[in-house]
């Protein structure tokens, strides 16, 4: 069985040297690129089977390269990387398609589960031959896949709002950044969830 190429994206030589040596460890093929440019022709030529992809570039945006690639390939494993943890970008980042988000200083261990939770997600996906198509009106909170920080700190407050007795929820955030997908996932786990919802922008 040929071994699965991983792209690591960031513009730090050290940052991606110390990935390169893990991954080779855990028997991976490591791929390295210092900007979006590079990346790109990389992904288009090794095919690599997940990305490492850090969110602030030298040309661009992470965020962009990632919406870049999942047109191109829309099956694409992504993981993205940051220096700074914000929830408006760990939403951004799923709702683009990464499978997950990882943040700066990188936690070799934690790295280690989340490529084998894209990988295992990955097969799950080729195994079913008529995968469950999920309707806006069934989200749980389920359907989120992360092993960051941000995610779990995310999550558990909208299951805590969830459980409470409210009625209206405000979410903030940036245009695009995810809030409807978590508002519904959050009245549906709810106790109101036979009621209607009802997002007022």
């Amino acid at each position: 069985m040929a071994l699965k190429k991983i792209l690591i994206v960031d513009d730090e030589q050290m940052i991606r040297w110390v990935l390169s040596q893990a991954l080779s460890e855990w028997s991976y093929v490591p791929i390295e690129a210092a900007d979006i440019e590079t990346a790109l022709e990389l992904f288009d030529t090794e095919q690599p089977t997940l990305t490492l992809l850090d969110i602030s570039l030298p040309d661009g945006s992470g965020l962009n390269a990632l919406r870049t690639i999942k047109l191109r390939q829309p099956d694409a494993n992504v993981v993205m990387i940051t220096g700074n943890v914000l929830i408006e970008n760990a939403i951004a980042a799923l709702r683009a398609g990464a499978c997950d988000f990882i943040t700066k200083p990188i936690n070799l261990d934690e790295l280690q589960i989340t490529v084998r939770n894209c990988f295992k997600s990955e097969e799950l996906h080729v195994e079913s031959e008529s995968p469950i198509q999920i309707p806006p009106a069934n989200f749980r909170f389920e359907q989120f896949i992360g092993e960051s920080a941000a995610i779990k700190e995310l999550l558990s407050v909208a299951r805590k709002v969830a459980e409470s007795n409210a009625s209206s929820v405000l979410l903030q955030g940036e245009s695009g950044t995810g809030k409807d997908l978590i508002a519904k996932a959050i009245h549906h786990s709810s106790a109101r969830a036979a009621k209607p919802f009802v997002a007022i922008n």
